[in-house]
């Protein structure tokens, strides 16, 4: 995909390129994206990262037990140079969509088309691209930015139901 064509400010956002989620099926996203960074115009890099806490239902519904602490919750040294504390958001949900700071940062910039990469495809990337719809936003996932850890066939799955239920 090339820059998005708009007048409105347009942002690229990074979802969970964490070290924890950066294995065997994903280990080519993050210099893909490193790459692309470098390429687009975007008028804001945003990151996102998965950090558990004892409220999450991850942690209370799923009994997730992992993803606490640096260094797995680090962002991959390969994009860390593009990401900082002011384009970097936190969050112990599926959705990005679900942070508060996160959506006061695209309201307050005027955000209203984003372009979604990451880690992964059949969870938080899937989950953010419905809410990012659901809340208004042009929304557009990057297919050859995007992987699951979980192998190619979760991948593949989630790829096809963002086509259908969200291509033009």
């Amino acid at each position: 995909m090339t820059h998005m064509a708009s007048s409105n400010p347009t942002a690229l956002v990074v979802i969970d390129v964490q070290n924890c989620f950066v294995n065997k099926y994903t280990k080519k996203i993050p210099e893909k994206i490193a790459r692309y960074i470098k390429r687009q115009k975007f008028d804001h890099v945003l990151f996102t990262t998965f950090v558990l806490n004892k409220r999450s239902n991850l942690y209370k519904l799923l009994h997730w037990k992992a993803f606490y602490s640096s260094p797995d919750t680090s962002i991959h040294k390969t994009v860390s140079p593009f990401a900082n504390h002011q384009n970097t958001f936190p969050r112990s949900t599926y959705s990005v969509f679900k942070s508060r700071k996160f959506l006061s940062f695209l309201k307050r910039n005027k955000i209203k088309e984003v372009a979604l990469c990451g880690i992964d495809s059949d969870g938080c990337v899937l989950a953010s691209a419905f809410d990012a719809f659901d809340l208004g936003y042009n929304v557009h996932a990057l297919r050859l930015l995007i992987a699951s850890s979980g192998g190619r066939k979760f991948d593949q799955a989630a790829k096809v139901v963002m086509s259908r239920n969200l291509a033009r």
